[in-house]
């Protein structure tokens, strides 16, 4: 695995040529195409219109596209196959020319066709590259990047028109076609140049915002610098596209921004078809000096444009403000110089028109870069892995507004000149309409700024503790991965969280994580201590099969560390830390719950109201219990529930031997399934590193685990070894019937009982309950609907119910006696057995492909079980 990579100049160029070339095939069909029909093939000009209408209608999809960039395939192999579409839109739009002067019916169907193709082609190469700038650009170079991008678009234009325009005499349909495809070709073989091993990196391991850093731990868990969240390529989708864009419509941020994107690109979209006529019959200008002015307007956007990309990439001592305040400043800029145009249509005699006009477009211009750069910045804020659909979601309101907005303008004149017959009336009430809209962008970009950006998260841990007698959104209870996750993904929704977690506790855990939760969770690989790529599996006979993992491994965490560093990215998230032990949980008549904890900290305590000695209350309107097995959250707000049977787990953390001392590998998971160490589990040998754990499982009473690790020790030749620490605690093996109160509480993680059977492999699930957890409070906080709490389980048993399920019954059988326990490692020498479980570990879900393996295994356990197959 390798870090995500951070474009310098030379890689936010290359991906700027891909913007040229993105410009240089839309120009070519909403300009030069344009022109084509309504002169040589004298068709209304309503019908081109109509056209660039449908190619801007059609990007809606872009939802759709960056859910897809999310889910499955690289950055640049979207882009490029963005392309690749784009270039035949382009190529057939100009083959419809053709077909037109022979069959206009045929034609005009040929041109929609190809215009709905350009624009789904615009859509996925476009999306595809801002998610890919916005992964890969530090924050400091943004502004400029967004600049480069931009303008290179507009290079795109300039360069094809004035190139194609020399081309195209003498005209023929032949030539127009001769000529697109040509540009299509060399606009597609510059992409695969400008992508070609630019970031080769799979969408769905690069799940890391460079607007949202990842705290980096040192090994004893002191905090450090931020890093980037390290990647892989085995996630597989975590969300059908409905599922997932109601997930991102639920993030305050993204549905802002969205707005924020409509309402603006709309108030922007509806001046430029008006800035022209508008000189030319209010001021009486001759279209050559309304060129000029207009020429003037686009030079002020350049400047704006390079104003925000100098001043916005200097040195952070020197940077004004922020994106947010650019944005800001473009907004109320346009609102001011468009107040202006509308005074100016009364006073047109003394109005100063070029410098309104140029500052006009310089505002412009800072609008729309900044604007871009803060789409770049949030793009990773809210929930991971929606960073394409996120920009899908925003680059499909800009295209709506793009589409309707210069037709509600021209509207508004022309409604209005009928009714006033007046230009400057007609002209001024279209201007102050987009003026206001400006306005209104401007109110909202503000909001978005307060509970999306990085300054809005630093804002937000710099809270103060909450008085017991204010109402905060949610407090977690219990800080392991289950609850640390949900407190980040509520803090990074903007909700205000309160993660009470009592301090000194290490969980008794193998540290087992599959793949799938380091790209799902944005986990750096530095937290990985060791990497096994292979497990042995050790029979009552003694008989030993060892199972290579082909193409990945099993990664393994110390959770002292871990566990820390998944609380400290909460915190930065926004999340306030709060050191204590939960106490009782009271529901109130309102709806609230008031939790009690007994305060670690007894200066902080002392700075609250207190109702007796270091008890101190907190008030939120939902709570999430992840406060382990023997959840005291749960055992009070959902008393009805019946408790999982639990396992008890207990392992020995040992210096690592040296190599020759015992029969241990480091790069090797070892599995002992014998029942004088664990009548109905297993014990294990685990490497981290440095150390290694040795431990044991049994839900036996009696059983005397400790014996057993000692037993396990001596036949493995590790009993010299240097013990580090010993830890133990129980673990459930079954869900919960029930994880809501139908009230105000979820839970979570151990709470839920979420560790799955046979494996004890709680790590991952308890983090994606956790995510579950925190979306049904999200969605409960947002509707009030107490039913939205039921989400989190009904979710978490539809994606992994099964094998749950199947673990369970595993379990009971296989593990029941060592004779069984014999036939079952002898089971798993089978290379069909071993890729199965393997590909079923990465990825966390049944495999449902080779389905002759599948009937291999049946027949061969079938054998197992009734006795006749060899072991």
């Amino acid at each position: 695995m390798s870090e995500s990579p951070v474009l310098g100049w030379t890689g936010i160029m290359r991906l700027g040529v891909v913007q040229a070339a993105i410009g240089s095939i839309v120009v070519l069909a909403t300009s030069t195409l344009n022109r084509v029909m309504v002169v040589e093939l004298a068709l209304p000009a309503l019908f081109p219109g109509l056209l660039v209408a449908i190619h801007y209608a059609v990007q809606m999809a872009r939802t759709r596209i960056g859910h897809g960039s999310d889910t499955g395939g690289t950055l640049p192999r979207w882009i490029i196959g963005g392309m690749v579409v784009l270039a035949v839109g382009g190529t057939g739009a100009a083959a419809s020319i053709a077909v037109m002067s022979v069959d206009r019916t045929l034609g005009i169907a040929v041109a929609v066709l190809a215009y709905i193709v350009i624009g789904l082609g615009v859509g996925a190469c476009g999306t595809s590259l801002l998610v890919l700038l916005s992964r890969s650009v530090s924050a400091a170079r943004r502004p400029a990047a967004a600049t480069i991008t931009w303008l290179m678009m507009f290079v795109g234009f300039v360069i094809t028109t004035a190139v194609v325009g020399q081309l195209l005499a003498p005209y023929s349909s032949m030539r127009l076609i001769l000529i697109t495809g040509g540009t299509a070709v060399f606009d597609l073989t510059i992409t695969l140049l400008a992508v070609w091993n630019i970031a080769p990196l799979r969408v769905a391991s690069q799940a890391a915002s460079a607007s949202t850093p990842a705290p980096t731990l040192t090994p004893a868990s002191t905090p450090t610098t931020a890093s980037t969240p390290t990647t892989a390529s085995t996630s597989p989708a975590s969300a059908d596209f409905r599922e997932a864009l109601r997930q991102v419509w639920q993030e305050p941020a993204a549905r802002l921004f969205t707005i924020f994107v409509f309402v603006s690109m709309l108030a922007y979209s509806g001046q430029e078809l008006l800035l022209e006529p508008f000189v030319g019959s209010v001021f009486q200008l001759s279209p050559a000096e309304s060129a000029r002015i207009s020429s003037l307007q686009h030079g002020g956007a350049l400047l704006g444009m390079i104003l925000v990309a100098v001043l916005g990439s200097m040195p952070l001592r020197l940077r004004i403000n922020s994106l947010t305040g650019w944005i800001f400043g473009g907004c109320i800029g346009s609102a001011v110089a468009l107040g202006a145009l509308v005074a100016s249509a009364f006073d047109s005699a003394s109005w100063p028109i070029r410098v309104n006009m140029f500052l006009l477009g310089a505002f412009n211009g800072i609008f729309a870069v900044s604007a871009i750069g803060s789409m770049m910045s949030l793009v990773g804020s809210g929930a991971p892995q929606r960073q394409g659909l996120r920009m899908g979601l925003w680059g499909a309101a800009q295209a709506v507004a793009f589409a309707v907005g210069g037709a509600i303008s021209s509207a508004t004149v022309d409604i209005t000149n009928q009714l006033a017959h007046s230009p400057s009336t007609s002209y001024g009430v279209a201007f102050a309409v987009q003026a206001c809209l400006f306005l209104l962008a401007s109110g909202i970009s503000l909001t978005v700024g307060s509970v999306a950006t990085p300054a809005g998260w630093r804002r937000a841990a710099a809270r103060p503790t909450p008085d017991p007698v204010d109402l905060v959104d949610v407090v977690v209870v219990g800080g392991g991965p289950a609850g640390a996750t949900a407190a980040t993904d509520l803090a990074r929704r903007g909700h205000r969280v309160v993660l009470l977690d009592r301090a000194g506790r290490i969980k008794p855990c193998g540290g087992a994580v599959p793949p799938r939760l380091i790209d799902e969770f944005e986990i750096p690989t530095s937290l990985l201590v060791a990497r096994a790529t292979s497990a042995r599996m050790v029979s009552p006979a003694s008989k030993r099969v060892d199972m290579p993992i082909e193409g990945g491994y099993v990664g393994m965490v110390d959770r002292d560390v871990f566990d820390e560093w998944l609380r400290e990215r909460a915190r930065l998230a926004g999340c306030e830390r709060v050191t204590g032990t939960f106490e009782h949980l009271t529901s109130e008549a309102d709806g609230t719950a008031t939790i009690a904890y007994r305060s670690a900290d007894r200066q902080r305590g002392d700075n609250r109201a207190r109702r007796d000695d270091d008890v101190v209350d907190i008030r939120a309107r939902v709570v999430i219990g992840a406060d382990g097995a023997r959840s005291r959250v749960a055992r009070e707000s959902l008393p009805q529930v019946p408790r999982p049977r639990f396992v008890a787990a207990y392992h020995e953390i040992l210096r690592r031997p040296a190599s020759s001392q015992a029969d241990y590998s480091g790069s090797r998971c070892d599995v002992y399934y014998q029942g004088h160490l664990s009548p109905d589990f297993y014990a294990w040998i685990f490497p981290h590193g440095d150390t290694l754990s040795v431990g044991v499982g049994s839900a036996k009473r009696g059983f005397s685990l400790r014996t057993a690790v000692d037993h396990l020790r001596q036949q493995t030749e590790l009993s010299a070894v240097e013990t580090v620490r010993c830890e133990g605690a129980p673990i459930p093996l079954r869900p919960l019937k029930r994880w809501d109160n139908g009230r105000n509480v979820v839970l979570a993680g151990d709470a839920a009982g979420v560790v799955a059977p046979a494996s004890g492999e709680g790590i991952y699930y308890a983090m994606i309950s956790g995510r579950f957890a925190a979306e049904s409070a999200s969605a409960f906080l947002e509707t009030r609907d107490p039913k939205k709490l039921r989400s989190a389980r009904r979710r978490f048993m539809r994606a992994h119910g099964k094998v749950f399920f199947i673990l369970g019954v595993m379990q009971r059988f296989w593990y029941s006696s060592d004779r069984r326990r014999e036939r079952f490692v002898s089971i798993c020498k089978d290379p069909d057995v071993q890729r199965l479980t393997w590909e079923a570990y990465m990825y966390k879900r049944l495999v449902r492909k080779r389905p002759l393996a599948h009937i291999r295994i049946f027949f061969k356990d079938l054998m197992h079980l009734v006795g006749v197959a060899r072991t």
